[in-house]
C-alpha cells in the first residue's frame, strides 16, 4: 500500500482548508513538530514494512490486509477529491499554474490509489503506479518552477494557493508599497521607474508585483509630467502678454516646456511668411511656414532623430510651431497634451498681435503713455482726475488762417499742417511730453503726466526751443510760411478723463493751463514765452529775458512772462 499517497492526501486536504488567521498562525508556530511527525511516521512505516510486521507480512489479497487497505483507500481518495475540489475553486478565483497543478496531481493520485488497490496487475507491477505518482509530483514541481521564473521570488509560488487572509495580507503589503512609492515621489524629482525598482528590491517583491509597481510608477510619472505641462501652460501667460513680443513668448515656451519633456525643442513664430525662433542652437531642419498644417503633428526624419512638428494655429491660420526631437520611429507619449499647449500658445500669439494692433491704434488718437495705461488697465478710462503739478505747452501757427485762405485747396492745407506737426510731435514725445490735443493749427502738450517727471519744466522748455529751431529750418526756403508761437507754464492742474460716459478725453484743466494758452497768444511768431514758475524751475539751464508783466484775460493781477532765448 503506497503510504506516501496517504500522507499526501492528508496534508493536501489540510492545506486546502480555508483557515482563519489565528489557526494559520498556530499551525505555523508548530511546523517543526509537524515536520518531525512526518519524518517519524515515514521511519516507523519503513521499519514495519522491512521488519514484516503483521498484517504487512501477509501476501496481496489476504483478507486481513484487505480489511486495512479498503478503509484507508476510501479515506485517502476522499481527501484527494476534497483537495482537488477546493483547489479548483481557488483556481477559479485566482488562476495560477500551481493551483492547477495541485488539482491535476490530486486527481491522478486519487485514481492511482483506487487502481493500486483494485487491479492485481498494478499491485504486481509496482513501477506503473510509481510512474503515475512521479508524474503528479513532477507536474507540481514544473508548475512551481515556471511560476518561480515568472515571479522571480519564492513568495510568488503561494500567491495563487494562499488563503484569503494571506492574499489580503499580501495585497495590503503591496498597497503599502504603492503608497510608499507615491509618498517618495510626491515632493521629489527622482525618476519614478528608478524609485520603483529600488522599492521592489527593498521590499522583496515578486516579479509580477514589481511589474505592477513599475506600471504604477509609470502612471505617476505620466501624471506628474501632465501636471507640469498644465503648470507650464498657466505660467505661459501668468503675468500677461501685453508687454511681450511673439518672440518673447517663443523663448518663454522653450524655457517652460523643455525641462518638462526632457527633450530638445524649439518654438517658432510666423514673421513675414517665415518662421523666427526663440532658440537657434543645434541641428534643426529648415521648416517652411506654408508646409505646416493644423491638426496631427508631422514627423520629419533626420539622420539620427526625428523631429515632430506641432503647428501653432488658430482659426485656420498658422501662427508658428513647436518642434521636438524624438528618437527615430518613437511615438511621443504626451502628444495630446503638447497639442493643448500649442493651442494655448496660439491664443497667446493672437493676444500679442491684438495688443500690438490696439496700442498702435490708440497711439494714433491718444498719447502713447495714456494708451499703454489704458491697455494695461481699462479702469483708468473712468471719468475723473487728480491734481498734479503740470507743465503745459501751447503752440499755434500765427497767421495760418489767412495763409491757408490763399492756398485754396483744402487737401494742400491739411498736408501742410501735417508737415508742421510731423516735425514737432516727435520732439515733444522724445522729451517725454504727452500730446493732449490738436485744435486746428494749434497743439497742446502736457509734461509730468501721466508719467511723473522730476524735470518736467525743463523738458517742456527744451521741447519748445527745439520746435522753433525745427520750424526755422523748414521755412528757410519759404519765408512766407507761418511760424509757431509758444507758451509754456507750470502749475497745479486737474489731470484725468473729462467728458461723458459715451465720449471722453484725457486732458488737463486749471489756471496753469489757461496761463500757458495766454502766454502763447501773447508771443510773437517764432517766440516762446514762459511763466515765472517755469523760469524759477529751469533758470540754471536756460537764458531768458523779461517780457514784462502781461495783463492776461481772466487774471486781475499781471502775470510775469519771460522770453526764452537759449537752452544751455
Amino acid at each position: 500500500m503506497p503510504a506516501g499517497l496517504v500522507l499526501f492526501a492528508g496534508f493536501g486536504a489540510w492545506s486546502a482548508i480555508d483557515w482563519t488567521q489565528e489557526s494559520s498562525t498556530r499551525v505555523l508556530s508548530r511546523q517543526s513538530v509537524l515536520r518531525s511527525g512526518v519524518v517519524s511516521a515515514a521511519v516507523v512505516w519503513a521499519f514495519l514494512s522491512i521488519n514484516g510486521t503483521a498484517p504487512l507480512d501477509q501476501p496481496l489479497g489476504d483478507t486481513s490486509l484487505t480489511l486495512l487497505i479498503v478503509p484507508v483507500t476510501i479515506v485517502t481518495v476522499g481527501l484527494l477529491c476534497f483537495m482537488a475540489w477546493r483547489y479548483w475553486k481557488l483556481h477559479r478565483q485566482r488562476p495560477s499554474a500551481v493551483s492547477l497543478a495541485l488539482v491535476t496531481a490530486a486527481a491522478l493520485l486519487a485514481e492511482t490509489m483506487l487502481i493500486v488497490n483494485i487491479s492485481r496487475t498494478w499491485q504486481v507491477s509496482w513501477w506503473l503506479w510509481h510512474i503515475v505518482i512521479l508524474a503528479a509530483y513532477g507536474y507540481i514541481a514544473y508548475a512551481a518552477f515556471v511560476t518561480l521564473r515568472l515571479d522571480g521570488k519564492a513568495a510568488g509560488l503561494f500567491t495563487g494557493v494562499g488563503t484569503d487572509a494571506t492574499v489580503d495580507e499580501v495585497r495590503a503589503e503591496f498597497r503599502g508599497a504603492v503608497e510608499q512609492l507615491v509618498d517618495s515621489l510626491e515632493d521629489d524629482e527622482r525618476d519614478a521607474e528608478l524609485a520603483a525598482n529600488d522599492l521592489s528590491h527593498q521590499l522583496g517583491l515578486t516579479l509580477g508585483q514589481s511589474q505592477i509597481l513599475a506600471g504604477a510608477a509609470s502612471a505617476i510619472e505620466s501624471e506628474r509630467r501632465h501636471g507640469k505641462l498644465h503648470a507650464a501652460m498657466a505660467q505661459l501667460t501668468q503675468h500677461g502678454v501685453r508687454d511681450m513680443t511673439a518672440e518673447d513668448l517663443a523663448r518663454r515656451s522653450e524655457t517652460l516646456l523643455g525641462p518638462v519633456l526632457g527633450m530638445e525643442l524649439r518654438c517658432g513664430v510666423a514673421t513675414d511668411d517665415q518662421l523666427a525662433y526663440g532658440t537657434t542652437n543645434g541641428d534643426w531642419p529648415e521648416v517652411q511656414l506654408h508646409e505646416l498644417t493644423a491638426g496631427a503633428p508631422q514627423r520629419l526624419p533626420m539622420e539620427k532623430t526625428d523631429v515632430l512638428l506641432f503647428a501653432v494655429a488658430r482659426g485656420g491660420d498658422v501662427l508658428g510651431d513647436i518642434e521636438i526631437k524624438v528618437p527615430t520611429g518613437t511615438p511621443l507619449a504626451d502628444e495630446g497634451l503638447i497639442g493643448l499647449f500649442a493651442e494655448q500658445l496660439a491664443l497667446s500669439y493672437e493676444n500679442v498681435r491684438l495688443y500690438r494692433e490696439l496700442r498702435q491704434l490708440f497711439n494714433r488718437y491718444v498719447p502713447q503713455e495714456v494708451a499703454d495705461r489704458l491697455v494695461a488697465d481699462p479702469r483708468r478710462a473712468q471719468l475723473g482726475g487728480t491734481v498734479v503739478e503740470t507743465t503745459v505747452l501751447f503752440a499755434d501757427l500765427r497767421g495760418f488762417t489767412a495763409f491757408s485762405e490763399g492756398m485754396g485747396n483744402p487737401t494742400e492745407i491739411v498736408e501742410l499742417l501735417n508737415r508742421y506737426f510731423s516735425l514737432v510731435v516727435p520732439i515733444i514725445t522724445e522729451e517725454g511730453g504727452t500730446v493732449d490735443k490738436f485744435v486746428g493749427d494749434a497743439i497742446m502738450a502736457l509734461f509730468n503726466t501721466p508719467v511723473l517727471q522730476p524735470d518736467h519744466a525743463l523738458r517742456a522748455v527744451r521741447a519748445a526751443h527745439q520746435m522753433q529751431t525745427a520750424i526755422n529750418d523748414l521755412i528757410a526756403d519759404n519765408p512766407t510760411w507761418p511760424r509757431f508761437r509758444v507758451g509754456v507754464n507750470t502749475g497745479p492742474a486737474l489731470v484725468g478723463n473729462i467728458g461723458s460716459d459715451e465720449i471722453r478725453n484725457f486732458t488737463a484743466i486749471g489756471d496753469a493751463v489757461n496761463v500757458a494758452a495766454r502766454l502763447e497768444t501773447a508771443a510773437q511768431p517764432g517766440q516762446t514765452l514762459i511763466g515765472g514758475t517755469t523760469r524759477a524751475l529751469v533758470h540754471h539751464a536756460v537764458r531768458t529775458s523779461p517780457a514784462g508783466s502781461l495783463q492776461l484775460k481772466g487774471h486781475s493781477a499781471p502775470v510775469e512772462a519771460f522770453l526764452l532765448e537759449e537752452v544751455l
